[in-house]
C-alpha cells in the first residue's frame, strides 16, 4: 500500500477522537468520529470522506450539544485495522499507538495528521497575556509522537503532563509567540471555529498580514 495521502491522514488525526468497532449484533462495521461542532463534520469531514472512500456518512446528534460522524463499511474498517493498527475491539483510544506506516512520514508529511488531531482534540486560549494552543489525549504515544514532530517543524512546545486523573487525560501545549504564530502559518486548521480562532489569535500576537 502507497504512503497515505494529505486528506486520510487528515481523517486518521481526526479519528483521534473516534472509534472502529464491528457491531455484531447489528452486522455493521462502523468508523465513527466525534465532535461538538456540527459544521465541522458536516462542511469538512463529509466531503472528504465521500470522496476518499466513496461513501456518505451519516451525522446525527446522538445527545444534547454533542455530535458524531459515522461510517458503514467492511472495507474502511479493514483499512483502519489493517493498515493503520486501531487496536482491537471493545479497546480505547489509549491502545492506538501510533501506526508504523506514519512513523515513516517526514514531518511536513505528517502536517495534515496533525492538523487533523488538533482539530479533533485541541483547544485554543485567545488571550494576549496568556495564550496557547492545548494537545490532550489518552494516548501518550500520539502525543509524544506529535509533540516531536512539531519540534522538527521548528514548533516549541510544553512538557506532556497529566491533567485529569480519573479519566488519565494527557496534555502538552504551544505558548510562545513565535511557536503559536509558526504553528498558525505552518499547520493551521480546517475546522470552522478554530479557524476563526487562530486568526483571532494571530492579530492579537501581531502577526503579519
Amino acid at each position: 500500500m502507497n504512503d497515505p495521502g494529505p486528506e486520510l491522514l487528515y481523517l486518521l488525526g481526526a479519528l483521534r477522537d473516534g472509534s472502529v468497532y464491528n457491531d455484531k449484533a447489528a452486522r455493521n462495521y462502523v468508523i465513527v468520529y466525534y465532535q461538538k461542532s456540527y459544521r465541522w463534520l458536516e462542511e469538512v469531514l463529509k466531503p472528504m470522506i465521500t470522496k476518499i472512500f466513496c461513501k456518505t456518512p451519516i451525522i446525527d446528534e446522538y445527545k444534547p450539544g454533542h455530535y458524531r460522524l459515522r461510517i458503514y463499511s467492511k472495507r474502511v474498517y479493514h483499512l483502519i485495522k489493517d493498515h493503520y493498527e486501531f487496536p482491537n475491539d471493545h479497546r480505547g483510544q489509549e491502545f492506538w499507538r501510533v501506526p508504523h506506516r506514519l512513523r515513516g512520514l517526514k514531518p511536513k508529511a505528517l502536517i495534515p495528521f496533525i492538523q487533523g488531531f488538533f482539530d479533533a482534540e485541541g483547544d485554543i486560549r485567545v488571550n494576549k497575556r496568556s495564550p496557547y494552543l492545548g494537545f490532550s489525549q489518552k494516548n501518550q504515544d500520539v502525543l509524544l509522537f506529535i509533540k516531536g514532530n512539531l519540534r522538527r517543524l521548528g514548533i516549541d512546545t510544553g512538557e506532556i503532563h497529566l491533567i485529569d486523573s480519573r479519566s488519565r487525560v494527557y496534555r502538552f501545549v504551544i505558548a510562545s509567540k513565535l511557536g503559536i504564530l509558526r504553528y498558525i502559518g505552518l499547520v493551521g486548521s480546517s475546522h470552522p471555529e478554530k479557524v476563526t480562532k487562530l486568526r483571532g489569535l494571530g492579530h492579537i500576537l501581531g502577526q503579519q498580514t
